[in-house]
C-alpha cells in the first residue's frame, strides 16, 4: 500500500499525475504505432469556441482493429484529422509511427 493508500501499481513510467511526458519520446507503449496524450481541439469563430476533443488519451498497437464511433459532433472527423496529418491540435501530444504529429520530429 502506498502512503495515498493505493494498493494499486504506479502508472507506466513510475511517475504520478504531475509527471509530464517528453516531447520527443513516445509516452508509452513499446509497440504503440498511435499515442495521443491529453490532446485537446477547440475551434474558435465569431466569438463561439466549440471543443472538439477534451483531454483524449489513447495508445493503439500497430495491427490492432479499433472502431471509431459516436454520435454526430463528437470528434470522430476532427480525431481522424489530426491523426492523418490534415489539422492539428490545440493542446497535448500526437504520435503516429513513431513522429510526432506537432513538431513533425521522428523519434530518436
Amino acid at each position: 500500500m502506498t502512503e495515498s493508500g493505493s494498493t494499486a501499481p504506479p502508472p507506466p513510467g513510475g511517475g504520478g499525475p504531475t509527471e509530464r511526458i517528453r516531447d520527443d519520446q513516445p509516452p508509452t507503449g513499446a509497440d504503440a504505432m498511435i499515442v495521443c496524450d491529453r490532446l485537446v481541439r477547440i475551434y474558435s469563430g465569431d466569438g463561439i469556441e466549440v471543443q472538439a476533443l477534451q483531454g483524449l488519451d489513447l495508445l493503439l498497437a500497430q495491427g490492432e482493429l479499433t472502431a471509431l464511433i459516436g454520435a454526430a459532433g463528437s470528434g470522430k472527423s476532427t480525431l481522424m484529422n489530426i491523426l492523418a496529418g490534415l489539422d492539428t491540435p490545440t493542446a497535448g501530444t500526437v504520435w503516429v509511427a513513431d513522429h510526432n504529429l506537432g513538431t513533425g520530429r521522428a523519434c530518436p
